[in-house]
Protein backbone atom coordinates (compact mmCIF):
# COMPACT_ATOMS: atom_id res chain seq x y z
CA UNK A 1 0.00 0.00 0.00
CA UNK A 2 1.49 3.38 -0.70
CA UNK A 3 1.93 6.03 1.25
CA UNK A 4 -0.94 7.89 -0.11
CA UNK A 5 -3.61 5.35 0.85
CA UNK A 6 -2.39 4.98 4.22
CA UNK A 7 -2.14 8.70 5.17
CA UNK A 8 -5.61 8.81 3.99
CA UNK A 9 -7.08 5.90 6.14
CA UNK A 10 -4.81 7.12 8.90
CA UNK A 11 -6.47 10.47 8.58
CA UNK A 12 -10.26 9.33 8.00
CA UNK A 13 -9.92 6.86 11.35
CA UNK A 14 -8.30 9.66 12.98
CA UNK A 15 -11.48 11.98 12.05
CA UNK A 16 -14.24 9.24 12.88
CA UNK A 17 -12.14 9.23 16.14
CA UNK A 18 -12.72 12.81 17.02
CA UNK A 19 -16.45 12.99 15.62
CA UNK A 20 -17.14 9.83 17.88
CA UNK A 21 -14.90 10.43 20.92
CA UNK A 22 -16.28 14.12 20.50
CA UNK A 23 -20.33 12.76 20.05
CA UNK A 24 -19.81 10.60 23.45
CA UNK A 25 -18.43 13.12 25.15
CA UNK A 26 -20.84 15.86 24.37
CA UNK A 27 -23.55 13.14 25.33
CA UNK A 28 -22.10 12.40 28.60
CA UNK A 29 -21.96 16.19 29.66
CA UNK A 30 -25.04 16.91 28.72
CA UNK A 31 -26.25 14.16 30.70
CA UNK A 32 -24.12 15.58 33.65
CA UNK A 33 -25.83 18.93 33.16
CA UNK A 34 -29.16 17.86 33.24
CA UNK A 35 -28.70 16.07 36.61
CA UNK A 36 -27.18 18.74 37.72
CA UNK A 37 -30.17 20.92 36.70
CA UNK A 38 -31.93 18.40 38.84
CA UNK A 39 -30.40 18.46 42.11
CA UNK A 40 -29.90 22.35 41.90
CA UNK A 41 -33.75 22.60 41.83
CA UNK A 42 -34.82 19.84 44.53
CA UNK A 43 -32.07 21.56 46.88
CA UNK A 44 -33.17 25.03 46.13
CA UNK A 45 -36.97 24.14 46.78
CA UNK A 46 -35.38 22.47 50.42
CA UNK A 47 -33.62 25.24 51.06
CA UNK A 48 -36.84 27.39 50.65
CA UNK A 49 -39.00 25.08 52.26
CA UNK A 50 -36.53 24.45 55.22
CA UNK A 51 -36.28 28.33 55.50
CA UNK A 52 -40.00 28.95 55.23
CA UNK A 53 -40.32 26.35 58.03
CA UNK A 54 -37.75 27.67 60.70
CA UNK A 55 -39.56 31.23 60.14
CA UNK A 56 -42.57 30.07 61.07
CA UNK A 57 -41.50 27.89 63.95
CA UNK A 58 -39.77 31.00 65.24
CA UNK A 59 -43.12 33.18 65.08
CA UNK A 60 -44.65 30.39 66.82
CA UNK A 61 -46.09 28.36 64.88
CA UNK A 62 -45.70 24.78 65.62
CA UNK A 63 -46.54 21.68 63.77
CA UNK A 64 -47.59 19.95 66.68
CA UNK A 65 -50.47 22.54 67.79
CA UNK A 66 -51.63 21.90 64.27
CA UNK A 67 -51.75 17.93 64.58
CA UNK A 68 -53.30 18.23 68.22
CA UNK A 69 -56.10 20.58 66.76
CA UNK A 70 -56.99 18.22 63.94
CA UNK A 71 -57.60 15.41 66.75
CA UNK A 72 -54.58 13.48 65.32
CA UNK A 73 -52.94 11.75 68.04
CA UNK A 74 -50.92 9.23 66.38
CA UNK A 75 -48.11 10.14 63.78
CA UNK A 76 -46.09 8.03 61.17
CA UNK A 77 -42.80 9.90 59.99
CA UNK A 78 -41.93 8.54 56.33
CA UNK A 79 -38.32 10.03 55.91
CA UNK A 80 -36.26 10.42 57.99
CA UNK A 81 -33.56 12.79 57.25
CA UNK A 82 -32.85 16.06 58.02
CA UNK A 83 -36.54 17.55 57.41
CA UNK A 84 -38.18 13.80 58.90
CA UNK A 85 -35.22 14.28 62.34
CA UNK A 86 -36.24 17.81 62.94
CA UNK A 87 -40.25 16.72 63.14
CA UNK A 88 -39.56 14.29 65.04
CA UNK A 89 -37.49 16.33 67.50
CA UNK A 90 -40.57 18.99 67.47
CA UNK A 91 -43.52 16.36 68.03
CA UNK A 92 -41.59 14.64 70.30
CA UNK A 93 -41.46 17.41 72.51
CA UNK A 94 -44.96 18.63 72.54
CA UNK A 95 -46.24 15.17 73.19
CA UNK A 96 -47.41 14.31 70.02
CA UNK A 97 -47.28 9.90 70.22
CA UNK A 98 -44.97 8.61 67.23
CA UNK A 99 -46.18 5.22 66.19
CA UNK A 100 -42.59 4.56 63.71
CA UNK A 101 -40.57 5.87 61.42
CA UNK A 102 -40.46 4.70 58.01
CA UNK A 103 -37.07 5.10 55.65
CA UNK A 104 -35.99 3.32 52.56
CA UNK A 105 -32.29 3.76 53.82
CA UNK A 106 -32.72 2.56 57.63
CA UNK A 107 -28.79 1.64 57.87
CA UNK A 108 -27.94 5.18 57.58
CA UNK A 109 -30.14 6.92 60.19
CA UNK A 110 -28.49 7.96 62.89
CA UNK A 111 -30.70 8.02 66.43
CA UNK A 112 -33.14 6.01 68.33
CA UNK A 113 -35.41 5.82 66.67
CA UNK A 114 -38.63 3.41 66.40
CA UNK A 115 -38.12 2.40 62.71
CA UNK A 116 -40.18 -0.41 59.97
CA UNK A 117 -39.09 -0.63 56.81
CA UNK A 118 -40.71 -0.24 53.55
CA UNK A 119 -42.16 -3.81 53.17
CA UNK A 120 -43.15 -4.12 56.96
CA UNK A 121 -47.20 -3.75 57.86
CA UNK A 122 -48.01 -0.37 58.49
CA UNK A 123 -49.30 -0.02 61.95
CA UNK A 124 -52.46 2.21 62.20
CA UNK A 125 -52.29 5.63 62.97
CA UNK A 126 -54.15 8.51 62.32
CA UNK A 127 -51.79 10.28 59.81
CA UNK A 128 -48.19 9.88 57.73
CA UNK A 129 -46.46 13.01 57.48
CA UNK A 130 -43.83 12.83 54.54
CA UNK A 131 -41.32 14.54 54.83
CA UNK A 132 -39.73 13.92 51.22
CA UNK A 133 -41.22 16.55 50.15
CA UNK A 134 -39.28 16.43 46.39
CA UNK A 135 -40.65 13.00 46.03
CA UNK A 136 -43.78 13.54 47.75
CA UNK A 137 -46.80 12.43 45.12
CA UNK A 138 -45.07 8.92 44.06
CA UNK A 139 -44.69 8.02 47.91
CA UNK A 140 -48.16 9.01 48.32
CA UNK A 141 -49.35 6.77 46.16
CA UNK A 142 -47.55 3.52 47.18
CA UNK A 143 -48.97 4.56 50.58
CA UNK A 144 -52.12 4.59 49.86
CA UNK A 145 -52.35 0.73 48.54
CA UNK A 146 -51.12 -0.12 52.52
CA UNK A 147 -52.91 2.23 54.50
CA UNK A 148 -56.41 4.02 54.24
CA UNK A 149 -55.99 7.37 56.48
CA UNK A 150 -54.72 11.00 55.65
CA UNK A 151 -50.85 10.82 53.63
CA UNK A 152 -49.48 14.48 53.88
CA UNK A 153 -46.93 16.06 52.85
CA UNK A 154 -44.67 17.87 55.16
CA UNK A 155 -44.83 21.17 53.29
CA UNK A 156 -48.88 20.94 53.66
CA UNK A 157 -48.54 20.48 57.02
CA UNK A 158 -46.33 23.43 57.98
CA UNK A 159 -48.86 25.70 55.57
CA UNK A 160 -51.36 24.37 57.16
CA UNK A 161 -50.17 25.12 60.25
CA UNK A 162 -49.09 28.94 59.15
CA UNK A 163 -52.83 29.22 58.15
CA UNK A 164 -54.19 28.02 61.62
CA UNK A 165 -51.87 30.82 63.39
CA UNK A 166 -53.29 33.42 60.83
CA UNK A 167 -56.34 32.58 61.76
CA UNK A 168 -56.00 32.70 65.12
CA UNK A 169 -54.09 35.75 65.30
CA UNK A 170 -56.86 37.46 62.87
CA UNK A 171 -59.33 36.38 65.70
CA UNK A 172 -57.79 38.24 68.76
Amino acid sequence: MNKFWRDLIFFTGFLVGMFLGDFFVSRRLIKIIEEDRKNYKKLKKYYEFFNYWMYSNQHGVLISQWIKSQGFKKVIIYGMKEFGMRLYDELKSNDIDIVCCIDQNQENIIGEYPFIGLNDEIPEADIIIVTAIHHFQNIKEDLQKKVKYPILSLELVVNCSLGMQKKENNNL
